[in-house]
């Protein structure tokens, strides 16, 4: 028998009970490379044995039933829809109200009802992360160096993560390139086009956004997603300085007089 002591735990472990990575992503219902970054960010305990890490399977399972306890994510159009309406709270000079004109995007009343719901009240930084995770799905891919440069300059490409933040001046935020939001429709073209290729592993990766989600909605093309998206990007982010810098702009966001 082997033993080994977990972060947090109190006991010895025998190897033999725990989980690897591949084993917690299956039960978090998540990709390896989303649990390999919640045990970067110190959300998730692990030990890592040469390569390998190796988890609790019990902090596997509380993790999931936080996951659980939080509600579902928002469609990708409520998503967005909820994104649209963070931006101008962040923009505003009093973030509790917002231009009246934010909610012309948004013609449902009973969908500006729920928003207003949700922003009633400052939520945790974990709730919002869980909630507009349905944004778009992540592809994560790997690319040569040599066409990073017209990348980045393709306009069905816009510019998101943490250099997003840094060009909306968020203290702490990497300007490197890293995350690009993309519409489903372009995706094949531009995989295609710079022979770009699946790499779980990879740090770049893209956001792909559904065809559901109306054209109004989506980042405009040939610019830096809004604020309030990259924010919820650096929420996902393994740097502990990049995650705490978007909770301090977005803990604080709640409509005055909501619902």
């Amino acid at each position: 028998m082997h033993l080994v002591i977990l972060p947090g735990a109190e006991v010895l472990c025998d190897m033999a009970s725990l989980w690897g990575v591949e084993q917690a992503a299956e039960h978090l219902g998540v990709s390896p490379r989303h649990v390999r970054s919640l045990i970067a960010s110190e959300r998730l305990p692990a030990q890592r044995l040469g390569s390998v890490w190796l988890l609790d399977p019990e902090a596997v399972r509380v993790r999931a039933r936080e996951g659980a306890q939080a509600g579902r994510p928002f469609s990708p159009v409520l998503a967005w829809q909820a994104l649209h309406v963070m931006d101008a709270m962040c923009v505003a000079d009093d973030p509790r109200s917002p231009a009246a004109g934010v909610w012309d995007a948004i013609a449902d009343r009973r969908v500006r009802h729920r928003l207003r719901q949700a922003l009633a009240d400052p939520r945790p930084s974990a709730r919002w992360r869980h909630a507009l995770g349905g944004r778009a799905k992540r592809l994560p891919v790997w690319a040569h160096p040599g066409v990073m440069q017209r990348m980045a300059s393709d306009e069905r490409l816009r510019l998101g993560g943490s250099a997003a933040a840094a060009a909306h001046a968020v203290d702490a935020a990497d300007p490197q390139a890293r995350r690009w939001y993309i519409d489903v429709d372009d995706l094949d073209a531009v995989l295609g086009e710079y022979r770009l290729k699946r790499d779980d592993s990879s740090e770049l990766d893209l956001m792909v956004i559904p065809q559901v989600v109306p054209v109004e909605l989506r980042p405009a093309i040939g610019q830096p997603v809004p604020l309030a998206v990259a924010l919820i990007d650096l929420l996902e982010s393994p740097d502990a300085r990049e995650r705490h810098a978007a909770a301090q702009q977005l803990e604080p966001l709640h409509l005055s007089g909501a619902p």
